[in-house]
């Protein structure tokens, strides 16, 4: 049989590592949120870089959108060398001089 003292000495040896599981059970904790933080802060960095990947495409299209008008304003500036020939030049299938790119034989 144990005698009291050697009972409280049990006891006193039980509270502490009960403690020392509590403080390594917050430790634990405090790396886990730590954790949980850094891996949050990336999502919302990823999530910025998606935002800024998207402007840079609308960006972009917009321009497209642009050259494409404005090739076509250029293009409507030059003649159609084929439709609205001024000089008269050798026809392509009868070889007679015409304004028009085939003339009618």
């Amino acid at each position: 049989m144990m005698t009291i003292r050697a009972q409280v000495d049990q006891a006193k040896a039980a509270v502490e590592a009960a403690r020392a599981g509590i403080e390594e059970n917050s430790q634990q904790r405090q790396l886990q949120d730590t954790r949980i933080a850094k891996a949050l802060a990336g999502i919302d960095q990823a999530k910025a870089q998606i935002a800024a990947a998207e402007a840079g495409k609308q960006a972009v299209q917009a321009q497209l959108i642009h050259a494409r008008s404005e090739r076509k304003r250029q293009e409507g500036l030059v003649p159609d060398t084929l439709n609205n020939r001024t000089e008269p030049r050798d026809c392509c299938r009868c070889g007679r001089e015409s304004v028009r790119p085939i003339c009618d034989p």
